[in-house]
């Protein structure tokens, strides 16, 4: 009997990690993905058999239906870690080997060839041609350009910031889905899944709980309250921060031209998450890395930035209150529409004023399937942008079109049966449209309140659900 192990030619291990990815396949798809005949791959599946049988667990063949393994749940996931442990899981597909490519880029120190990716993923150099054409367009929407050179291969040429940035970006394509609320001795907390082992590469899963439970802890002693976003985004940074000065790479320019003489109590507590962390994990954070630290307090700030990046005052609120309602003078409106409004829109100005933009994984889904909402958040971040001296990207105007589109599908309250607290980490817009949607297709649900993540960590939610 042929056993798979590290000495064993590496097909069988690949067609065994993409059985265990597919619920059911066939050998032709098997054939096709691996690039080899029918009868190879069926001669895999014997010894693929065989080694499972020490795990009470069997190839099934079953025509018209196709090729599964069969078998004990727990046992599959033993099959799983035997496999991680032998050799890494090979991303399968389009979009695990655009992440891939991205981070092989970012981590790279010179050029990378096709023939190291197309022997890495164990797909043609056509393939790879393919998936680089969506990793360049990724790039140069964001002004990056891919360095091609014949007879050396990719790089891309940029600087540490960029290089972060560009980190920060990719996590956050994956992230939202990635966390939820767990409990912790009876205290909900922000938690996240396992994060995908590409993406270890870039930083430790163990710094980043650390990171986690700090930042919450800095909360907590500040009282400052974050939103989930920024919550989530000043985490990444962090982690993406510590480990690179572990690696000793620093960024050198400061940010301090962002700040003005009104971000005193930022700057204040930006040096006080710092020497937390560096008590915490041993490092030493140099100024200039503090200065972005800064950024992202301030960005995250609960005070609405005037023009001049002045903080709130009550008539600075009612003069983005009244500039709201003014989009409003020909149309109907609710309270629960501009409270959401006002909410997100104080957060984005703060953001944009700072250079951080946010991105929103359904922007071509939200302009496809709520056109009309989307239009209306076209013509309301005009007024925005020209008050405040910001420009609203496609990422988030269709943020700002689920306000509108949740108003559309508002229904008026009837008799409920159930109550029950909708939490959601993607935003207040997207929350208030899940809600109606709820209200709309399960009357007798009565959603008594929304919260954030963040919110809900605080809060004494006594509803049914």
């Amino acid at each position: 009997m042929k056993a798979l192990s590290m000495d064993t030619d590496s097909r069988e291990k690949r067609i065994l990690q993409y059985l265990l990815k597919k619920d059911v396949t066939t050998v032709k798809h098997i054939a096709e993905f691996m690039n080899l005949s029918e009868k190879t791959v069926s001669n895999s599946l014997k010894v693929i058999d065989d080694f499972l049988q020490d795990y009470k667990l069997s190839v099934v063949r079953k025509p018209k239906v196709g090729v599964f393994i069969d078998g004990d749940l727990k046992e599959i996931r033993s099959v799983i870690n035997v496999m991680d442990y032998q050799t890494k899981m090979v991303p399968s597909t389009k979009e695990e080997r655009i992440t891939f490519i991205f981070i092989q880029l970012i981590k790279a120190e010179g050029y990378i060839t096709m023939t190291d990716l197309a022997e890495e993923l164990y797909i043609s150099r056509g393939t790879i041609e393919s998936d680089l054409i969506i990793v360049e367009r990724l790039l140069r929407q964001e002004r990056f350009i891919l360095e091609r050179r014949k007879g050396y291969g990719i790089r891309l040429t940029v600087t540490e910031d960029e290089k972060r940035r560009l980190t920060s970006l990719l996590i956050h394509n994956f992230w939202g889905e990635n966390w939820h609320l767990s409990k912790d001795a009876e205290k909900a907390r922000q938690a996240f899944e396992i994060i995908p082992e590409e993406v270890q590469s870039l930083f430790s899963e163990d710094s980043l709980k650390k990171i986690i439970k700090i930042v919450k802890a800095f909360s907590e002693s500040k009282q400052f309250k974050f939103t989930d976003y920024a919550f989530q985004s000043i985490v990444i940074h962090l982690a993406i921060a510590v480990e690179r000065i572990k690696q000793g790479e620093y960024i050198h320019d400061e940010a301090k031209h962002f700040l003005s003489s009104d971000d005193t109590d930022s700057i204040e507590k930006a040096h006080y998450l710092a020497k937390m962390i560096e008590d915490e994990l041993a490092i030493i954070i140099p100024e200039s890395e503090i200065s972005y630290i800064t950024i992202h307090l301030a960005a995250a700030s609960d005070h609405l930035l005037t023009p001049n990046k002045q903080t709130d005052t009550t008539d600075t609120i009612k003069r983005l209150r009244g500039i709201i309602k003014q989009h409003f003078t020909h149309s109907s409106y609710d309270g629960q529409l501009i409270e959401g409004l006002m909410t997100h829109i104080q957060s984005a100005i703060n953001r944009l004023t700072y250079g951080f933009s946010i991105k929103n994984p359904y922007v071509e889904s939200i302009k496809f399937n709520f056109t009309h909402a989307f239009e209306e958040a076209v013509r309301f971040k005009a007024i925005i942008e020209k008050e405040y001296f910001v420009m609203i990207d496609d990422d988030e105007t269709a943020y700002i079109a689920l306000h509108f589109e949740a108003f559309y599908e508002r229904l008026p309250s009837a008799k409920k049966g159930i109550s029950a607290v909708l939490v959601c980490s993607t935003g207040l817009g997207s929350a208030q449209l899940l809600a109606a949607r709820i209200r709309k297709y399960f009357p007798d649900i009565d959603i008594k309140a929304i919260y954030s993540l963040q919110e809900a960590m605080d809060k004494d939610i006594t509803s049914d659900v």
